[in-house]
């Protein structure tokens, strides 16, 4: 009867710490996902002081494009983006406050499927001081993203640069997994 017993609680706790630790494993995972991505943790670009400066017979030639801007033509291509003609914008002002050239194009994506569901005539994307009535709006998407990235480097400045803790900030209840979304977006760009 004892046997019975042992065979009978091993074979009932045994799924059930199996999938506790699945659950918990998987849980650890996210969790790593999400504070793996900081504000400065982009691909940096990389300086060759040794570049050839005449081409030579062959005529080879240097490519000076910035894979990180071709990288978000593509996605804001792929969605229909107009913020497609602001890639460039978008790594140059990336560079200039040192963030994640990844944020903004995440939180667009987040936000408002890059500015597809923005509000009219605001030029922003991101959600920027939006809640309840208020609606902040901006001139043009240039000034947007000036502000938007200043905005982002000031958090950093005091502090603030992992995506756990601007989501904490910029979107405190992760309401529609705010910050799993912003994360899975920026591992694919």
């Amino acid at each position: 009867m004892r046997k019975l017993l042992l065979l009978l609680a091993f074979f009932t706790i045994t799924p059930a710490f199996v999938l506790l630790l699945a659950v918990f494993l998987s849980y650890t995972d996210l969790q790593q996902a999400q504070r793996s991505f900081s504000l400065t943790n982009g691909p940096k670009q990389v300086a060759y002081a040794a570049l050839p400066t005449d081409q030579g017979v062959l005529g080879a030639s240097v490519d000076g494009t910035d894979r990180r801007v071709e990288s978000l033509q593509t996605f804001f291509a792929k969605y229909n983006s107009p913020l497609l003609d602001y890639a460039s914008l978008i790594v140059e002002k990336s560079d200039q406050y040192d963030i994640d050239y990844r944020l903004l194009p995440a939180i667009a994506m987040q936000e408002s499927l890059l500015c597809q569901k923005a509000p009219v005539g605001t030029y922003n994307c991101w959600g920027f001081g939006i809640y309840g009535k208020k609606v902040t709006s901006f001139a043009s998407y240039p000034e947007a993203i000036d502000t938007i990235t200043r905005y982002f480097a000031k958090k950093k400045s005091n502090g603030v640069d992992t995506l756990e803790e601007i989501g904490n900030i910029y979107n405190p209840t992760n309401y529609n997994d705010w910050k799993g979304k912003v994360s899975l977006v920026m591992s694919k760009l």
